[in-house]
C-alpha cells in the first residue's frame, strides 16, 4: 500500500519543484505532454463526386458507437461533378482511423464505405465518389492524397478512371494504363487541345489554367470533371 500511494504521489511532488533552476523543465516536460494528447489536430478532406446522383458523406470515428449513417456522422452533401473541402478534427492521438461513407441523398439506397481509413495529422486527401457501371452503376469510394505537381507553361496531370482505359500525352509520348480505382502518376501536357487521349478520344482541357497541376477524373472515355490539386 505504500508504495503504491508513493508512485501516486510522484507526479505531485515533480509538479510542486518548480522555481528558479533547473527544476522548471519538469514542469514544463509534464505540461507539454499533456499538451500533446489534448491539442486539437486537423486534416483537410476533400469530397469529390462523379456518382451521378447528389450524395451524402458520412465520417465516423472508430471508437464510437453510433452507425456509420446517421445524422450526427455526416460530413457533407455535394452534387454530381462537385467538390466540396472539409476540415476533420480531432484531439486523440496524431493519428486517427475512421470509417467512411456515401449514400444518395434523395433515397438513402444506395450506399459505399470504406471500412477503416488512418488519417494523419495534416493530412490533405481526395474522398472520390463514383461509379462502377459494369456492376450495375454500383456506388464506389476511394481515398488518395493530394499532390501539386506544377510546371511553368505546361499542364501536369494525372487521372483517376471509372474503368481501366489507356491514357495518352501525344507531345511527350507518354502512355498509362490507368486501373480502375487508382489513380496514375503525373504526364506532362504541352498543349491543351490534341495532346490529351483516353482511348481514341481527344479530350480538350482549355478551360485549365497553364502551369497548374489537375486531378482529372474520368469513365474510361469522358473527361467527368477536374479539380486543382
Amino acid at each position: 500500500m505504500f508504495r503504491t500511494a508513493l508512485i501516486t504521489a510522484l507526479p505531485i511532488l515533480l509538479l510542486g519543484c518548480g522555481g528558479s533552476g533547473d527544476g522548471g523543465s519538469d514542469v514544463d516536460a509534464v505540461s507539454n505532454a499533456v499538451d500533446g494528447v489534448s491539442r486539437t489536430r486537423q486534416a483537410d478532406l476533400h469530397f469529390v463526386n462523379t456518382t451521378k446522383e447528389a450524395i451524402d458523406y458520412h465520417i465516423r470515428h472508430t471508437l464510437s458507437e453510433d452507425a456509420l449513417f446517421t445524422s450526427t456522422n455526416k460530413a457533407t452533401a455535394n452534387m454530381d461533378k462537385e467538390v466540396t473541402p472539409y476540415m476533420y478534427r480531432w484531439n486523440v492521438s496524431d493519428n486517427v482511423t475512421v470509417q467512411l461513407g456515401i449514400q444518395d441523398t434523395n433515397s438513402k439506397s444506395i450506399q459505399a464505405e470504406i471500412d477503416t481509413m488512418l488519417i494523419s495529422e495534416n493530412a490533405d486527401l481526395w474522398i472520390v465518389a463514383w461509379l462502377d457501371d459494369a456492376k450495375s452503376k454500383l456506388f464506389k469510394l476511394s481515398s488518395l492524397k493530394r499532390s501539386r505537381s506544377e510546371v511553368a507553361g505546361k499542364y501536369r496531370i494525372r487521372v483517376f478512371s471509372h474503368k481501366d482505359a489507356q491514357i495518352i500525352a501525344t507531345s511527350t509520348v507518354t502512355i498509362n494504363e490507368a486501373k480502375q480505382g487508382v489513380v496514375t502518376p503525373y504526364m506532362t501536357i504541352e498543349n491543351c487541345s490534341g495532346d490529351l487521349y483516353f482511348g481514341a478520344e481527344s479530350i480538350d482541357i482549355c478551360q485549365l489554367d497553364i502551369g497548374k497541376s489537375y486531378l482529372l477524373i474520368t469513365d474510361g472515355e469522358e473527361l467527368l470533371m477536374s479539380a486543382e490539386e
